[in-house]
């Protein structure tokens, strides 16, 4: 088995200051719920509502390109589409093919707070594991009895 670089960070919740304190899900929340946002750079939770969804459709990047150390670094908020209801949850990744089921590739424990509704964080794709113009599936899960539920995805490719 391949050695794999591959680092989870993490903050506890993605939203900014302002709606942090709100009850109920935020506007943003709403609009992006069910859907991981994926950048190559840093997403800095900030501003009022308004401001914030517009930052966030402007930074989403879908196609992530190589760092300095030819590994990808994908930073993430993953808008949940329900409450995990556990302290811990799975980003995994697969691999797309044509026709093909999904390809499992790695897969990150991420330690959440049950109530949460976002996740910020980012993962470091090693080039050992991961190809150059592949696409990728990026999902946040858990497995809940024998099934996996899925709490949010996004479709990446790396260049």
């Amino acid at each position: 088995m391949k050695f794999l670089l591959a680092t989870l960070l993490t903050s506890a919740l993605a939203l900014p200051p302002s709606a942090a304190l709100a009850e109920g899900p935020t506007s943003t929340e709403r609009k992006f719920r069910g859907q991981v946002v994926t950048s190559g750079d840093r997403l800095d939770p900030h501003g009022e509502e308004a401001e914030w969804n517009r930052y966030l459709t402007k930074q989403r990047q879908r196609t992530i390109k190589r760092n300095s150390q030819g590994d990808w670094m994908v930073h993430f908020i993953a808008f949940l589409n329900a409450q995990i209801g556990s302290t811990a949850c799975n980003v995994m990744v697969r691999e797309l093919r044509r026709g093909l089921k999904p390809k499992f590739v790695e897969n990150f424990i991420h330690e959440v707070d049950p109530a949460q509704r976002s996740i910020a964080s980012k993962l470091v794709l090693s080039k050992d594991s991961f190809k150059s113009g592949k696409r990728y599936r990026v999902l946040v899960t858990r497995v809940i009895g024998k099934r996996e539920k899925v709490y949010a995805k996004a479709d990446i490719t790396l260049k």
